[in-house]
């Protein structure tokens, strides 16, 4: 799965249920993760797939990743959060 999705050790990463931080769900396509759960931090919970399903989760992968939500923060830290 990690050779298949482009995974690099140290960046963010899905699985089959994700959270996201309020930073990083504002960088998130609605309609590309409909099962989407709005969260009172302001982050979403995001069920991608039955374990199992790792094309599902490589997809959704591809999908955050190109929509900039899985921006790895800057080396050294110059802000605590996306």
């Amino acid at each position: 799965m990690k050779r298949e999705a482009g995974f690099r050790i140290g960046t963010p990463s899905v699985g089959w249920v994700t959270y996201l931080s309020a930073g990083r769900a504002a960088r998130t396509p609605d309609d590309a993760l409909p099962d989407r759960r709005e969260l009172p931090t302001g982050g979403v919970l995001l069920t991608i797939a039955s374990p199992g399903d790792t094309a599902s989760v490589v997809k959704a992968y591809q999908v955050l990743r190109d929509s900039g939500a899985l921006a790895p923060l800057p080396h050294p830290m110059t802000r605590p959060a996306l």
